[in-house]
């Protein structure tokens, strides 16, 4: 996993994982959100947002069945997810991790501990508490 102070961006692939997931609220396995629906509740571009859905489904953030009652739903409960399992689920691919063999001890301890405090708070944020707190529903 590479180090998040290297690979958190705010961008419009992550904003749009989070709508998405947090428009989802309240589907199951049974009830899936199909995904014109979804692009009712989360506006945004179809492949754009299929895309999106592959990634937080295979990081089991989301789950997905096809056919004609087929859909997305959340993997378990939004108070259960955190920012940081998205962030993970959808985080860029490749991203320069802080090089190990940095020669200057005293930066490279800074930003692992900088890293470590983001993952921290993002993993204690849930969705919940982010869509009670935003106008992303």
């Amino acid at each position: 996993m590479p180090r998040l102070t290297t690979s958190l961006r705010r961008t419009g692939r992550l904003e749009h994982a989070l709508r998405a997931v947090i428009a989802l609220d309240g589907t199951t396995a049974e009830q899936p959100c199909s995904l014109p629906e979804l692009l009712r509740r989360s506006p945004g571009p179809r492949k754009f947002l299929s895309t999106i859905l592959g990634s937080l489904c295979q990081g089991g953030v989301v789950g997905s069945t096809r056919g004609s009652h087929g859909g997305y739903w959340l993997a378990r409960p939004l108070a259960e997810i955190s920012v940081l399992d998205v962030v993970r689920a959808v985080g860029p691919p490749g991203a320069d991790p802080i090089h190990p063999d940095d020669p200057d001890e005293a930066l490279r301890l800074m930003w692992a501990s900088v890293d470590d405090r983001l993952g921290e708070l993002l993993a204690a944020m849930s969705l919940a508490d982010l869509a009670a707190t935003s106008t992303l529903r």
